[in-house]
């Protein structure tokens, strides 16, 4: 019997020992193609993969199997990360949309399927619930021809352009490029750190181009243990801190397994959240690129990403977590920058979708423009701006309490918690508290899971802590 199909939020994954088999990954890809076919006849579909072992294998099963309902197919000739498919379907007006067969930032024990729509935007929830219906249960035979095609230069050389274009310089040794890396009498030297994904090698071509000197780390054979997992947080990010320390690097640059996400570290081995990197670039597109438009994202936005922008005159749009919400506002235009609750950044003007590489780039472009390293920036930011301290925690609930919570939630108006009356109340993805001096609490249930997502932004750690505690408390009894 065929085992059944489910998506998440961004897309298919199984376990590959387990529901990712050949007879899976074909009813997929199937029905992707019978989803797409209809539109043009002939119409091309891209399909890129990640370095997993079973990827690869797995993208050209897929191709096979798509190419056989009439569709045009080009697969990546090698590893590729998911913004360089994204680039090659917008760069193509007979592209329907793209395949990416990943584990995403999963254990290396995991892969799947994840979908690129038309416009390059990532697929939502509605799509991955239309594929979930077409997957049929019998396994297709039938075989088509594809070709393998080199997707990862065309991405390189438009994030060269986007990046020199902004800022009105020539990249590649010009004097000028040269000038801007060398402020500090020496060549800018950053570490990057892909995780053993499928960004291995892209950050280095981009940045040599950019003049500045660039090494990697977990760069090979994808490891087959969860030692090193591809994900830009801590602790997957502490031998890229230490690698950093020891070469003496401005920055790290780390990505998730498919460069969509990003963490970075300063030249002192601490770790820089993305929202903090979101700040920074969004200075240094207004004020050194001359570029404006609107700042979208979650609740969960930073103080700091919000000060930066009424700073800097960015307007500013707060969707909540949804991605639909999210893509709907780029789909709207005028958007400078945009991320997401889990810390993704877009720039429409390069791509409408997200590029954790791009995030990398653009802050290597800030520090040679300062002729500082990350750390300096970071504190130039917050002694700006404020020093702000960002955290969050998963507070598991029984589900008749969740949904108490979920019923109650559009009334919610607590007078005092942790101690302060809260000057800002938004009820937009469950509960969000603001505060006098800019910290806030926000209580998000989990769409799927009865859990409740908590975060919250304080000047200190403690206050943090405290906020996070009492958001705790609340989630767990919102009756008064």
């Amino acid at each position: 019997m065929a085992s059944a199909i489910r998506c998440a939020e961004d897309g298919w994954r199984a376990h590959i020992d387990e529901d990712f088999t050949d007879e899976n990954i074909a009813r997929v890809a199937d029905a992707v193609a019978r989803l797409w076919a209809p539109m043009v006849p002939g119409i091309t579909l891209y399909i890129a993969y990640d370095t997993r072992p079973a990827c690869e294998h797995a993208a050209l099963l897929a191709a096979a199997v798509a190419a056989s309902r009439g569709l045009t197919v080009r697969v990546s000739s090698g590893p590729c990360p998911a913004p360089a498919l994204a680039w090659a379907v917008t760069s193509d007006l007979r592209a329907c949309g793209g395949i990416m067969v990943t584990g995403g930032s999963r254990p290396c024990g995991y892969a799947g399927v994840t979908l690129v729509n038309a416009n390059g935007s990532p697929a939502l929830e509605s799509d991955y619930d239309c594929l979930e219906s077409a997957v049929r249960a019998e396994v297709p035979d039938e075989r088509g021809a594809f070709e393998r095609v080199d997707l990862l230069t065309p991405y390189i050389d438009e994030l060269v352009r986007f990046a020199s274009a902004a800022e009105g310089t020539v990249a590649g040794g010009s004097d000028e490029a040269a000038a801007l890396g060398d402020k500090s009498g020496e060549r800018m030297r950053v570490m990057c750190d892909p995780l053993y994904g499928a960004a291995q090698g892209v950050l280095p071509r981009v940045l040599e181009r950019l003049d500045i000197e660039a090494y990697e780390i977990h760069r090979g054979p994808y490891a087959d243990c969860d030692d090193v997992r591809p994900d830009p947080v801590e602790p997957w990010v502490d031998e890229c801190e230490q690698a950093v320390t020891d070469a003496q690097a401005w920055a790290g640059l780390a990505v998730d397994g498919t460069g969509t996400r990003f963490g970075l570290v300063d030249e002192r081995g601490r770790y820089v959240g993305p929202q903090k990197v979101l700040a920074i670039a969004m200075g240094y597109l207004v004020e050194i690129c001359g570029m404006e438009g609107r700042v979208v994202g979650p609740g969960s936005l930073s103080t700091l990403v919000r000060r930066q922008a009424k700073q800097l005159g960015c307007p500013l749009t707060v969707t909540g977590w949804n991605a639909r919400r999210l893509c709907d506002e780029i789909g709207r235009g005028e958007v400078l920058l945009a991320t997401t609750d889990g810390g993704a950044l877009s720039a429409p003007a390069h791509l409408p979708s997200f590029d954790g590489i791009l995030a990398c780039v653009l802050v290597c472009r800030a520090m040679a423009v300062a002729g500082k390293p990350l750390g300096q920036l970071v504190d130039e930011l917050e002694q700006r701006l404020g020093a702000m301290v960002f955290g969050q925690r998963d507070v598991r609930l029984e589900a008749e309490v969740m949904e108490s919570f979920r019923l109650l939630a559009p009334g919610l108006n607590p007078e005092r918690i942790a101690g302060a009356e809260p000057v800002e109340v938004s009820h937009l993805e469950g509960l969000r508290l603001g505060f006098a001096d800019g910290s806030w609490l926000l209580l998000r249930p989990d769409p799927e899971e009865p859990i409740m997502r908590i975060s919250a932004e304080a000047s200190d750690v403690a206050r943090r802590d405290e906020l996070l505690c009492a958001g705790a408390s609340l989630a767990s009894s919102p009756l008064p």
